[in-house]
């Protein structure tokens, strides 16, 4: 059978060698055309799709593992308001009295006083387009307040609430209308001692520390009252037939409302409050170390101080004017030898203001860096290359007591418990300037000029290894924290100037709020000896940017206490809502602290076991006004709570004539999960302790001499105890004696025979 066989075989390439792609092509080729053949633009389109889908259901995925577990998660107990208060819905700031008894709410025509137990409104300061946007209060005497208040014009006014009136003492802040400055921020002492005044002015931003005269503002008003009671019911004469009315105890005579019955005697302090006391009275003096009373109500028959005559009060004195840290410059010094004569003494080490570095040195570092960087620094915005680019610095302060490294005031007993320092840091600032506030300021270098020169160099320095960007006290000034950028938290032991705890909260944000908590919410176990008082650990609540919260113990025994730290940021895109706004503790639970998310969640958490107790819920047609800035206070020693809410349908009239905005009152002794708390008050705790050398012999020797009594009857006991040892001695020592005797008689008899 014939055969064909085709001519040049060998030079005609199989279909599927031809396909073949060599080693470089493969190589170069997109890998996703080994698969797919489409051209171009589908293929990128085909692409995007792809890693939209991708990331479509990663998110979709997550969210669903996130309402999963948010389903089998046990919810805490969800608990509604039992007042709405529309009087006060356009409140703008709440400010609770230290002692509890009183709500202060700014309003957009003043301040306010509301009865934290009763909800009732005492007194109101009003005027016209003064709308009050900030207030800070401090408990100057018994039932007796210093108020400073900052409108929305950025002016700082300062109230004295007394016998239910509120009274404007001084506008700390006049413009003489060459320059407007504006207040941002006013801080008290603690008992109203000094005042802190932020001011702003362009791009301008200082301190002014006001001295205030709290003890003469006391017996003013005190003085006031008493005459204008006597005004209003002059005492009878006594009639020769009647007997004439026995004095009270404090040796002054009881008046009557004229609408009302006699003033008992036991709502004498309530209604005329510290009335009877002199400020150098010893119950007076004693309102310094006392805790607050209890909350109760004022009578409504008591007088207000209306005629006294405001400009003959007492006027405040500023005594220190504190200005931000001047950037680095150079020397310009012409040698290194006159640069040393241009330095200051060293008192005041590591601020920086004073060095042997040369101007040009300095330009010589800046046009290296300029060139090294020039492609990164012309994406910089226009604004950033101006001169007055520079961010503005903005201070945070603190006032502290007297201690063993700034020890002005120690020696004078009047000034006990009274602050004489000033701590200050500024926005993105490492350092920490401690200013003295019992120095005297400079006379003026020209003898025709009476401006006196108020601003110090600080008197001391602790410089930080970050940027300090959160600062607290204790109550008592003993403890000072820092909170710096890195998420480091440093505590100070201020009355001896040593560092006693160190800790890194968190490596993924800053810190941004320090509390501190009394050493009673830590279970520590107390030995009865040593008879006097021994250091304690103290707790500090800490709060990051990150949305963690944290109680770091801190002190001695610190290290055997172990505290869950509390999360509510899982580290996932779009959680931010979960980061917290406020926190603050209750004033008589102090392990149960409130927390305000961005989400609008009020929630009451045990800050000791990390357990979320219940949810504080507005009803279903509100929510919290402004979350991420809540308008929030806490009264009555934390028995009542105060919410500002607004409205979700603004077209919707839930409640007739209502208003958009209500406050709403939560009575928190009402909650049944708070109950086991509320019937286990704990005690307050000392911060620190320091016990000198002198007290503690003086215990020792005190325990010894009470128990005099008891180391007798033990010590006879041991006399006799050990008279029955001697006799038991000599009677074996006898026996003893006997034995060898009659030994030694058998062996000369034996001799003999």
């Amino acid at each position: 059978m014939p055969v064909y066989v085709r001519k040049n075989l060998l030079s005609i390439t199989p279909p599927s060698l031809s396909e073949l792609l060599s080693d470089d092509d493969e190589f170069l080729t997109d890998p996703e055309q080994l698969h797919d053949q489409l051209p171009q633009p589908f293929r990128m389109i085909d692409k995007i799709l792809n890693y939209l889908v991708d990331d479509v259901w990663d998110i979709v995925s997550s969210r669903e593992a996130v309402r999963i577990e948010e389903k089998l998660r046990v919810r805490p107990p969800q608990y509604e308001c039992a007042v709405q208060m529309q009087d006060f819905g356009s409140a703008s700031c709440l400010a609770d009295s230290v002692d509890g008894r009183y709500i202060f709410a700014g309003l957009p025509n003043g301040v306010a006083i509301i009865d934290a137990a009763s909800q009732n409104r005492l007194g109101q300061w009003e005027e016209d387009n003064v709308e009050i946007t900030s207030i800070h209060v401090c408990l100057m005497a018994v039932q007796m307040y210093l108020v400073a208040t900052i409108d929305d014009m950025g002016v700082c006014r300062l109230f004295c609430c007394a016998f239910e009136g509120l009274h404007l003492l001084k506008v700390l802040n006049e413009s003489d209308g060459s320059t407007k400055t504006v207040a941002s921020k006013c801080q008290l002492s603690q008992e109203g001692d000094y005042a802190a005044l932020t001011l702003e002015s362009g791009t301008d931003c200082w301190v002014e520390i006001f001295k205030l005269p709290r003890d003469n503002w006391i017996r003013e008003f005190e003085t006031a009252h008493a005459t204008m009671l006597k005004q209003q019911h002059p005492p009878k004469p006594p009639s020769p037939v009647e007997k004439t009315e026995p004095e009270s105890a404090d040796g002054g005579v009881e008046f009557s409302h004229p609408s009302e019955g006699p003033i008992a005697a036991g709502n004498q302090e309530a209604s005329g409050g510290s009335r009877s006391q002199s400020p150098g009275s010893p119950k007076q003096q004693s309102s310094r170390t006392t805790s607050p009373q209890p909350p109760s109500a004022v009578p409504p028959g008591s007088q207000s101080v209306a005629q006294i005559n405001i400009a003959n009060l007492s006027k405040p004195n500023m005594v220190l004017r504190i200005k931000p840290p001047v950037p680095l410059s150079g020397n310009n010094a012409s040698s290194v030898q006159n640069a040393f004569k241009t330095i200051d003494d060293g008192t005041v080490i590591g601020s920086g203001s004073n060095h042997v570095i040369l101007t040009p040195h300095l330009e010589l570092r800046k046009t290296a860096f300029t060139l090294h960087h020039e492609k990164d620094l012309q994406l910089l915005s226009e604004d950033n290359d101006k001169e007055t680019g520079r961010p503005r610095q903005t201070p945070s302060l603190v006032f502290l007591n007297a201690g063993k490294m700034l020890p002005a005031g120690l020696e004078s007993a009047a000034n006990v418990g009274r602050p004489n320092s000033v701590a200050v840091t500024w926005s993105g600032c490492t350092n920490l300037y401690h200013y003295n506030l019992l120095k005297t300021s400079k006379a003026p270098t020209d003898k025709r000029s009476s401006i006196v020169d108020i601003e110090h160099k600080p008197d001391m320095l602790w410089p930080n290894a970050c940027a300090i960007s959160a600062i607290a006290t204790s109550q008592d000034t003993s403890l000072l924290a820092l909170g710096l950028e890195d998420g480091s938290v440093v505590v100070w032991d201020k009355y001896i100037g040593v560092p006693i705890a160190t800790h890194r909260v968190t490596k993924t944000g800053s810190i941004n709020y320090l509390c501190f908590l009394n050493p009673c919410v830590l279970s520590q176990s107390l030995t009865d000896y040593p008879p006097y008082l021994t250091p304690r650990a103290s707790g500090l609540l800490v709060g990051a940017t990150d949305g963690s919260i944290q109680m770091v113990p801190c002190g001695r025994g610190s290290d055997d206490i172990s505290v869950k730290s509390m999360t509510w940021l899982s580290g996932q895109k779009g959680e931010s809502e979960q980061i917290f706004s406020m926190v603050e503790p209750l004033p008589a639970i102090p392990n149960v602290i409130l927390v305000v998310k961005h989400n609008g969640e009020a929630m009451l958490h045990d800050i000791c076991t990390s357990q979320t107790l219940c949810e504080v819920t507005l009803p279903k047609t509100h929510k919290i006004t402004s979350p991420w800035s809540p308008i929030v206070g806490i009264g009555a020693e934390g028995q009542m709570l105060y919410i500002k809410g607004t409205q979700l349908d603004p077209n919707e009239d839930y409640i007739p004539n209502s208003g958009m905005t209500s406050l709403f009152v939560f009575q928190l002794r009402s909650f049944p999960t708070l109950d086991k708390y509320w019937k286990r008050l704990p005690e307050s705790q000392p911060y620190t302790v320091h016990v000198t050398t002198d007290k503690r012999v003086e215990e020792l020797l005190a325990e010894r001499m009470s128990q005099q009594g008891v180391r007798q009857v033990r010590m006879q006991d041991r006399w006799y105890k050990l008279r029955a040892e001697v006799d038991a001695i000599q009677k074996y020592r006898e026996s003893q004696n006997a034995t060898v005797a009659g030994d030694a008689k058998k062996t000369e008899k034996f001799r003999s025979g």
